[in-house]
Formats: structure tokens, sequence, C-alpha cells
């Protein structure tokens, strides 16, 4: 063997053994003489090269392979930095040894069952390798030519081939011709007897994108100033199933004696080992997306984590402004982040945070106006993604906006509170950036997260401060106080309670608040309040509690349940009410009783003098109390009855002695004076009836007509007639609401409600002064002490600088004939008329007042939820309107005198007209069918009532239209109450022509 040269097909041996086996280093070592030479190795360091050589001679020893897991183990190579070995004999037919070919790795390793089978085939190879080189350089014996044994060598070296996968192929320059073997033939598809191919079909076959590759190796392979060698992987179609195969060639360029230069080489397909890498590469690849996914998991969960840490034990919601930005543009490793405050309404925002570098905060960095769609999207609540602001159409035509910013890229997460756009977290990127899904839901749901801790963080803040108020109330209440569970476990006392009882709390949760209750009472009490607590029903109880002194005192104790929106008990709120000298009292009483008792026992003819006695005194007492109210009723009696008399005796005298003049004067057949006369009794009369009027005004018994009313347009109108009625040394200015509300009133008796104030405050200045008048929109949210009721109001007041009035003339105010005017300037009604009209509306009249600082007076009357009133409509003054078309009126009047005078007005009308007094013979004429275009009924009619009267007709006649005619009545006070479609009231006393007006209106409606 001296003198064997390693060959390229060696070496290509050498590298599919490390392939196959899987190991790091490969190496054929063979004999030469009583050594062994390294002839071809893959990866092997010399030291190691040399250190396999020992083992050689123990493989040749043995007909199997030699298998070394761990050569550290086995003391083989102690010194070597090779653990495992797998090596196997190169044999010839002969039995004669030619070397071995062994695998080794740095790493304990195991052959499995086909790795040694590889292992086994290529050995055989490079068995016949060997061995058909030694029958060439070698002299034939035994009378074999040298052909004979080269072709059996070839032979041998052909299945060793074969049973390697491997083919043999030799290339010839001189006649650009390529011979292949049978396993080579085969791979390239070619049938047996089929010619070989030419070298343009054979680089036909081969990829294009190799092909250049192929052409430039066997260039340089044939080139003197190279080595020879030809190593390289190829992609070559297989004419069978037209599919491309790779190939690996190994070879060498050779020269004869005669100079004749040819390349050998091997040829093994790898088509499989091609896939497994590839396949590898791509598990390699997807396995790294996987760690890069999963590191990026990690980041995400430790961001999390940090986030956690961060706000744990925080009671500040700006902590999460101030972390929540370096949180995601560390995780997201974004170039800024921005977290923006909007201001209302929406247009502008400042700086809150930044990150990585701190900006001033305050600053305005963003007009919402100035971006479009990208602004609408952030007010609805939309999550932006913008990969590339030059592209993406929301900001293009903004990009040289976001240039000058150094933005290409952005994510903003909006904050919406009540619906409303209130915070923007901003990740930019200074250059285009595709934002994963797992990135943009992992910044959604951290921003989530943190704005609801800081929700939290403001509800605790609150929820704080609103337990400090009801600490500090509680703690200065004067009562003692507890909180409980809901079920009954006390967890909190008031100042007071400790101040008292000297416990505490520990103590308290200790041994329980029964510890504190009497022991005669304290199962009583414990039990009655367990009770409340397991049905929840307010608990309250008197029993005594001990001190800190050791002494007992009584207490009224309660407990109310506090309710969460479902009705569900979520606490329990307890005080106690020291009552000790209410106990004490009671016991005295008691004890007073008893005494009294037992002194009755024992002095009985006592008692019965003194049950005399004091029965006396009783009686007399009684009489006297009854005295009392009867001088106290008679007083005001008096003076209502004094003020009637007075003034109905001064109206009376009017009537009475104009009448008696207009007598005489007939009587004389004088009747130059009669209208003088008349006048006078009119003028009376209608005295008279305003004074009703006034006296049902207090009583709030008259019968009103309620309409949204304009307050202001009231005034107004008013305005002219009251600066005549207070004269030129008093100076009247108005204060009025531009934006009042209607007033729900009978627009007539607030215009004589005016017109008494005005001119009590004219009388308060005889020396002159100021007057004003103001309106306002007053809103009661809570019933104030005058039972006024909550709700909306439209205030008139009249303020004046007038002598004022003292506490003791302001409570008899509103009292009917009250008055401070001399006499004959004023009734006494004026005010008790405004207050009786005011409150029947459902209002309110508050004065306030001091003598010498002048007089404010204001009504509260109720808002009106119509809409605005049109004007007024004209008076009507239209001639007095006769009957026509034989038109029927039927009279119900129980009052012969009114009922005369009214049957006279419609017949001189030219009415026919059908009359009953009362609703007994009013029901027949109704009920008959007789023609009626109109009933007119007084409404205090005996037995049945007028209204009741009503409802009958308009059973038997629907469309029957009613005029109701009352002086009083309780039911009729207010008329949109009393009156249904087609009726009509009249108040007595009335004008001949107002009753004739309002029968033609009604007839002709």
């Amino acid at each position: 063997m001296t003198g064997l040269q390693p060959d390229p097909e060696l070496q290509s041996l050498v590298e599919q053994a490390c392939i196959l086996c899987d190991y790091s280093c490969a190496a054929i070592h063979l004999l030469d003489g009583t050594s062994h030479c390294c002839v071809a190795a893959s990866a092997l360091k010399p030291g190691d090269a040399d250190g396999l050589k020992t083992l050689c001679a123990q493989i040749l020893q043995q007909a199997t392979p030699l298998l070394i897991p761990d050569l550290q183990t086995s003391l083989q190579l102690p010194e070597s930095d090779l653990r495992s070995y797998a090596g196997i004999a190169l044999i010839t037919s002969e039995g004669l040894p030619l070397g071995t070919l062994a695998v080794a790795d740095p790493g304990t390793r195991q052959l499995t069952e086909p790795q040694i089978a590889y292992l086994q085939a290529l050995a055989r190879q490079a068995t016949a390798l060997l061995e058909l080189r030694r029958l060439r350089q070698e002299p034939t014996d035994s009378g074999l030519n040298g052909t004979t044994a080269i072709r059996d060598a070839w032979q041998r070296l052909s299945l060793a081939n074969q049973a390697a996968a491997v083919g043999v192929w030799e290339y010839d320059p001189h006649s650009n011709r390529l011979h292949w073997d049978a396993q080579i033939r085969q791979l390239a598809g070619l049938a047996a007897g089929q010619p070989e191919l030419s070298i343009r079909a054979f680089l036909e076959r081969i990829h294009p994108d190799d092909r250049r590759t192929v052409v430039t190796s066997f260039k340089r392979a044939l080139a003197v100033i190279s080595d020879g060698e030809i190593d390289l992987d190829y992609r070559f179609l297989d004419s069978t199933n037209h599919q491309y195969r790779w190939i690996t060639n190994r070879g060498r360029r050779i020269q004869d004696n005669n100079g004749k230069v040819r390349i050998l080489g091997t040829t093994r397909e790898i088509t499989a080992e091609r896939q497994a890498a590839e396949e590898l590469k791509r598990i390699n690849t997807l396995l790294e997306m996987q760690i890069e996914e999963r590191h990026q998991a990690e980041q995400r969960q430790a961001a999390y984590v940090r986030m956690s840490d961060m706000l744990r034990g925080q009671f500040d919601p700006e902590a999460v402004d101030r972390v929540l930005p370096r949180l995601l543009g560390e995780t997201l490793h974004s170039s800024r982040a921005l977290l923006i405050e909007v201001e209302a309404p929406g247009e502008r925002g400042k700086l809150l945070q930044s990150w990585p570098y701190k900006l001033p905060c305050g600053i305005q960095v963003f007009n919402f106006t100035d971006y479009g769609d990208l602004a609408y999207d952030l007010h609805q609540g939309e999550m932006i993604v913008i990969e590339d602001v030059r592209h993406d159409v929301r900001t293009a035509e903004q990009a040289d906006n976001f240039a000058q910013a150094g933005v290409c890229s952005l994510m903003g997460i909006p904050r919406q509170e009540q619906g409303h756009l209130c915070k923007v977290l901003i990740l930019l990127q200074d250059e285009p950036r595709r934002w994963l899904d797992e990135e943009i839901s992992f910044a959604r749901d951290i921003s989530e997260r943190a704005w609801s801790a800081q929700n939290r963080m403001q509800a605790e803040r609150a929820l704080r401060k609103s337990e400090e108020q009801f600490r500090t109330l509680a703690d200065n209440m004067s009562q003692l106080a507890w909180m409980a569970n809901p079920a009954g476990v006390i967890y909190w006392y008031n100042k007071r309670w400790y101040d008292y009882t000297g416990a505490t709390l520990e103590a308290m949760q200790a041994l329980g608040i029964g510890s504190m209750h009497h022991p005669e009472h304290r199962e009583r009490v414990i039990a009655s309040m367990q009770r409340a607590f397991s049905i929840g029903l307010v608990w309250e109880d008197t029993y005594p509690l001990r001190g800190k002194d050791g002494r007992y005192n009584w207490f009224l104790s309660r407990a109310l349940p506090i309710r969460d929106e479902l009705g569900r008990v979520i606490h329990w709120f307890g005080t106690y009410t020291d009552v000790t000298a209410q106990v004490a009292a009671e016991e005295a009483l008691r004890e007073l009783n008893n005494n009294l008792e037992r002194r009755v026992v024992e002095r009985t003819h006592e008692l019965a003098e003194s049950n005399s006695r004091l029965q006396i005194e009783m009686n007399e007492r009684e009489r006297a109390e009854e005295a009392l109210r009867h001088a106290q009723k008679m007083e005001a009696i008096g003076q209502l009855t004094g003020g009637l008399a007075h003034d109905f005796n001064n109206m009376l005298t009017g009537v009475v002695g104009s009448l008696d003049m207009i007598q005489r004067r007939l009587g004389r057949q004088h009747s130059t004076e009669v209208d003088r006369y008349i006048d006078a009794a009119v003028t009376s009369a209608n005295r008279a009836a305003a004074l009703t009027h006034r006296l049902l005004a207090f009583a709030r018994r008259q019968s009103l007509d309620p309409q949204p009313v304009d307050v202001n347009r009231l005034i107004l109108s008013m305005e002219d007639m009251l600066r005549r009625t207070i004269g030129e040394h008093i100076q009247l200015t108005t204060q009025l609401k531009p934006t009042l509300w209607l007033a729900h009133t009978d627009a007539h008796q607030l215009e004589n409600a005016l017109l008494n104030l005005v001119i009590n405050s004219r009388d308060a200045m005889p020396a002159g002064g100021r007057l004003l008048i103001g309106t306002a929109n007053i809103a009661i949210d809570h019933s104030l002490p005058d039972s006024t009721e909550p709700g909306d109001y439209v205030q008139l007041s009249v303020s004046d600088t007038g002598c004022g009035m003292s506490t003791e003339v302001i409570t008899k105010a509103f009292d009917p004939f009250f008055t401070t005017k001399p006499i004959g300037q004023g009734t006494g009604l004026g005010l008790s008329m405004v207050y009786g009209f005011v409150k029947q509306t459902g209002g309110q009249v508050h004065i306030d007042s001091q003598p010498g600082q002048g007089t404010s007076i204001s009504l509260l009357l109720p808002r009106d939820q119509q809409e605005p009133i049109q004007a007024e409509a004209a008076v009507d003054t239209r001639e007095v309107p006769c009957a026509r078309n034989d038109e029927t009126i039927l009279v119900v009047e129980d009052e012969a005198a009114v009922r005369m005078l009214v049957i006279e007005v419609l017949q001189e009308l030219g009415y026919a007209v059908l009359e009953a007094s009362g609703s007994d013979s009013a029901l027949p004429i109704l009920s008959s069918e007789r023609k009626i275009d109109l009933l007119i009924t007084d409404v205090g009619l005996p037995g049945m009532n007028g209204r009741q009267l009503a409802d009958i007709a308009r059973n038997h006649r629907p469309d029957l239209k009613i005029l109701f005619v009352t002086g009083y009545a309780a039911n009729a006070r207010v008329r949109g109450e009393f009156l249904s479609q087609g009726m009509e009231m009249l108040a007595k006393p009335f004008n001949i022509d107002a009753l004739a007006m309002k029968v033609r209106q009604m007839i002709e409606s």
C-alpha cells in the first residue's frame, strides 16, 4: 500500500459518512506496512486523526463494526476532545485488510441500525475503489491478465457503488464525451441500450439556474493552474417523470503516462438530503419565528407584570399616565410615545406625558381639526393604525406635516368617557412599520387595563374622600354611631362611641357590642337585633349602655339597612341617642303615680275630697278655656263682621239711599236726577261685588280660569297705568328676565294682585321713593318650611323703599280687614286677596321687610309647561247682540229675583225662555223633546247641584251647551278642572251686557 495516494472519491465518501451518520468528523485510515495512514478526513483535527490510529488495529481484529458511545468512559482516547466513535474495517473479497472507515463526534452518540448499514455500504464502496487502484498499479498473478482483474474490480466497485447508491463517471475532454456507469444511467432515466447523452443533451438536462456553475466547474478542473478538483451540487432532469433531482458530483482531473487528461468522479443523488435540509431550514426558520414570537409574548407578559408592579399600591390616578407611554413604547420598540389630553369640545389636545425624552407638559401638540378622517376615527372611539402616513388615505394629505415631525408610522389608542374623547395614546415610528395583529391587540388590551386601573383609582379616591367626609361627620355628631356588614358584624364605631365606652376597636371585635349591654337586657336586645339583621328591617329599642366609668346610661338605639340598587343589604348603620333624662323623667312620673296610688289606698277619704276639688277645678278650667275660645272666636268674627259691616253698610247706604231717592223722585214725577242716583247705586253694588270677590280670594273660593300667562307681557301692558297710579314722586323701574317661563295662573286676578301690591307700596312711600317690579325663574328642589312644593315657579316681586313692616305686622299682613292705613284709606283685604289667589293657584307669597328699610313681596306662580302664548285678542266692543232664529234657553235658578232678572234680560234680547227653580223641575224639561239651545244654571242649587244636572242633561242632549252662573261654588274654584267641552262659567254678580255677550258667544260657537 506504500505510495497509495488519496482519491477524491475517498474524500467524498468521508463527507457522505458524516452526513449519513450525523457525526461531525470522519476519516479513512489505510495500512502502510505495519502502521495506519489517514488518507481522507472531514472536520478532523490532526491530533485527533493520529489518536484514532490506535483504534484501527482493534477494528481489524473483529468482524463487526466497533461502536464506542463514550471514548472518555472507555479510556480509549483520554486526551482527545472526541467522545463517541464508530469504525468498520475495509476488507477485500480475498480477506485482505486495507484499512478502516470511521466516524467520530465530540458528543456522546450511538449509531442507529440504518446508520450502521450506511457506514457498511460506504466501507464496501471505499474497498472497491482501493482495490481497483491496487489492481491498476500491481502486476497480475495466477495467469489472470490485467484486463480481467480490472474488470472484476470494476464489477466489485459497481456492486459497491450500487449498494451505496453511488455512480461513477468519466469525462474525456479530447472527445468531449461523458461516460456513465449503470447507476448514473438509471439515475438519469436512460433505459438499457439507450445511447449516452451528448454533452449538449447533458447540459440541457441540467436546471438552467445551475448550468453555468457546472460548465465553470469542469473548465476550472481542466485548467492547468487549478487543483483539478470538482465538488458541486446541481439539479438534473429525470426523463422518466420530468422532475429535477438534486445530484452531488465529486471528481478529479487525472493524467496518464501518455499525458492524456480526463476527469473521473462519482455521482450520488441527494434529493432527499436537500429536501431534508430544506425542511430542516424551514423548521429552523419556523422555530426561530416561534422563539421570536415567544420572546415577544414573554416581553408583553413581562409588560403586564411591570405594569402591575408599577401600579401596585398606587392611589394616584396620574401614575397611570406616567407609566403607560413608557411601558408601551419600550415593549413595542416604538420611536416615541405620547399621551395627549383632549380639551373640550374635542378640537385640541395638550401633552400629558412623553417617552423616551421629556417634553414640556401642557403644550399643544395636536390640533384635531387639521387631521380630518384621522381625528374623526378617534372621536368615534376607533383605534387607528397607520403603516405609512404617505400612502394611507387618512393621512396622505398631511404627509408633509408628519414628515416635519419625523413621523412615518403611528398607532393611536383612544380613551372615551361618557361617549366623548378625553385622551389619546399615540405610538410613533420614524420609519414605515407593519404593525402586527398581536402588537395591536396588546396595545389595546394593556391600555384598557391601565385605564380601568385609573378609573378604579379615581373611584377609590372619591370613595376615600366620601368616607373621610362621612367619618368627619359621624365623629362630630352628638350620637354614638356604628357600621356593620350585612350579617350584623360591626366593623366601625365613631369617636363618640370610644369616648363614652372607653373601649378600643380590638376590644369591641373580641367581646362584641353585647358586652356593653346591661345584663338584664343583653339577651333580649341581642335576639331582637339578630331578628332585624336576618330579615333586613329597621330596628329600634331602648336599653342601658355601660360607660367607661362603669355607670349605665339609657340610650335609644336604631339600626337602618343600607341597600344597593338591587335592594340587597350591603351595610347597617346604627346610632345611640342618650335618653337618660327622658327615662329618668318617665321613671319619676311612674314613681309619682305609684306614690299617688299608695296615697289613694292609704287615704281614701282625702282622695275623694281631692277628686271633688279636682273635678271642680277641671270644670272651671274647661269653662275658662271655652270662654277664652269663644272670646277669641268672637274677636275674630267681630273683626271680620266689623269690617264687613263697615264696608257693606257704606255700600248698602249708597244702594238703599239711591233707590229711595229714585222712588221719591218718581213719586213726585221728577225724573231729571234719576240717572245720577242710579249710577250711585250701581257703583255701590259693584263695590260690594268686588268686596265679595276679595273675600272669596282670601278664602280661596273664587272661580279662577288658569291659563298660560306671560308675566313679562302682563307687566309691560300695565306699566303706563301703574305709573299714573303711583304718581311722579315715585320712580318705577322693572327688572324682567328675558327668558322667563310661562306662569299657570289667572291673568285677570294676577293684574288685580299686581295693582294691589303697587298701591300698597305707593302708600308706604308718601314722600316718594323707588319701586322695583322684577321677574325670575325659580327652581325649588326641596320643600321649604312654608310648605312650598318642589318644582319650577315664576317669581313676580314688588319691592319698595318705604317705611317697612315689623315682625308683628308681617304675621298679620294676610289677615282679612287687617290694615295699618288710616281709617277710610283701605279695607284690609288687599294682601289677603293676593295671598288667597296665589295659594289657590298652587303658589306661595313671601314677605321680606324691616321697619324703615322697605318691603319686598314675592309671588311664586307655578310654571306652565305649554308653548308660548300668542298676543291676547282685543276686547270685543260690539253692541249687545240679540237672539236669532227662534233660539230657546232654559234658565235654572233657585233665587227668584235672580231668575226673574235673567229671564227678563233674555226675553228682552228676543230669546224664548224656559224656567225652572231647581233640578227637580228642570229634569222633565231636559228629558223632553223640546228644542233647547242653551242651558243656564246656577251651580249651588239645593239638592242636585248644577254640575250634576249638567251631566244628566248631557246624557239626553250630548251637544247641549251649558253656562254656569255662581256666586260661590266649592267645586268650581278652578274652571279648567270643573268645566268640560262646551261649558262656560259666569261669576255673580254679573253685568247684563256680559251675560248677553256670553250667551250669544256660546250659541254661535
